[in-house]
This record gives structure tokens, sequence and C-alpha cells, in this order.
């Protein structure tokens, strides 16, 4: 996942694709097409969450299902704080699995985006 700000190129401001470095690189691509409206947007990657309490409350289920009422009230007795390390646990774990198997997401969403006019030979 990349910390520098990327960009992307749409010329109907809802489909965007490519993906630039600079937003002087993403003019420069648009200068290929004949269209003379251009939006360039900044690429912003999906994020997840995983929240331990289901992933506790499932377990509990679990282990109500094997012990019956002797399973009452184990996730009670969790912290918070406790439910917190674990969320970031399993975060951490989902992101190196990504990573290992090559399922990083390839999509992302796109903010802050401005209209740019080209004007070249291909359009005028």
């Amino acid at each position: 996942m990349n910390n520098n700000k990327q960009f992307s190129i749409s010329f109907d401001e809802e489909n965007y694709s490519g993906i630039f470095d600079s937003i002087e690189e993403a003019i420069d691509e648009a200068k290929n097409s004949s269209e003379v409206d251009v939006w360039i947007g900044e690429i912003v990657e999906p994020t997840f969450k995983v929240d331990a309490q289901n992933v506790l409350e499932w377990i509990e289920e679990d282990f109500y299902e094997q012990c019956g009422e002797h399973a009452d009230g184990w996730l009670s007795r969790i912290k918070q704080s406790e439910i917190n390390l674990l969320s970031d646990k399993l975060k951490s774990v989902v992101d190196d699995w990504m990573l290992e198997t090559n399922n990083v997401p390839t999509f992302y969403s796109v903010n802050n985006a401005k209209k740019h006019i080209i004007l070249n030979d291909l359009n005028k």
C-alpha cells in the first residue's frame, strides 16, 4: 500500500482509471485523448476494520453449543482493552494474509476530484 499521493483520471466524472504519481502525469495522459474535460482526483485505498467483539460472540456461541450454560458470561469477563488488542491483532493478520496471498485490493475510490480543461491537437 502506497503512502504517497496518487491520482486517477476520468472523462465523465464517474469512472476513473489509471494510477499516476502526480497531477502533471495525469494531465499528460489525458492529453492523449480527444476529450476536452478531464477530472483528476486523489486515489484513496480502501480500508477495513476487524470487530473482535463479533468474533468473540461467535466463539462464545460455539462454547455454549459445546458446554451449555457453563459458557454463559464468558464474554462479559473480557475487558474492552483486551477486545481492542484482539481487533488490532486480527487486522494485522488479515493485512499479512492479503499480502501473502496476493489478495490486496486493486480497486480504489477517488476524492477531491477537480475538473481540468485539456486543449490539444486531438480535440480542437
